[in-house]
């Protein structure tokens, strides 16, 4: 029981500094999920401490966030420890900018457009799902927003995504 008790306090703790720190509460509530996640996985995956976004920012940022970070799971779940996922969220320039890196091989200069494709994929077929839909997603929902998302050459997966805030982009339109 003491010990449920001190796993509970620290999730607790964990969920009420994300909140404090990222709005929407949504999106804190989905890394803390993908956080617990990762721990099942045998991977460390931690919110930058210099992660603060004070605006909710645009609806589709809760599936750019979750599809990055679910990329980034899978692909490190498959390399020797220790396996690592450092996520940063800010806003900047009237942008909201998110990185996710982490430990894995990372996509070569050669690769690096050609992972947003649709269907494109490194990873063994599953069960006769399709695969490739992820990074294709966030590509098509960050353009639709009028930002821009790169892979970054390795060592290391590294996705960087940047999007108008709502409001910066209102005004942007209006001139």
């Amino acid at each position: 029981m003491a010990y449920l008790d001190e796993i509970s306090a620290g999730s607790t703790a964990q969920a009420e500094e994300l909140r404090s720190r990222l709005a929407p509460a949504s999106l804190a509530a989905l890394l803390l999920a993908k956080i617990t996640n990762a721990a099942e996985r045998d991977v460390h995956l931690t919110v930058s401490e210099d992660s603060r976004l004070d605006e909710p920012g645009p609806d589709a940022l809760l599936s750019i966030v979750g599809n990055l970070v679910d990329n980034a799971l899978d692909v490190v779940a498959e390399t020797p420890a220790p396996r690592s996922v450092t996520v940063r969220l800010t806003q900047s320039n009237g942008q909201i900018v998110i990185s996710v890196t982490d430990s894995g091989p990372g996509v070569s200069a050669e690769l690096a457009r050609r992972v947003f494709e649709d269907g494109y994929t490194t990873k063994p077929p599953r069960n006769g799902l399709p695969r490739g839909l992820g990074l294709a997603l966030v590509h098509r929902l960050v353009t639709r927003l009028g930002g821009r998302v790169t892979a970054g050459p390795g060592p290391g997966g590294a996705f960087l995504a940047k999007l108008p805030l709502p409001a910066a982009k209102e005004l942007v339109e209006h001139r």
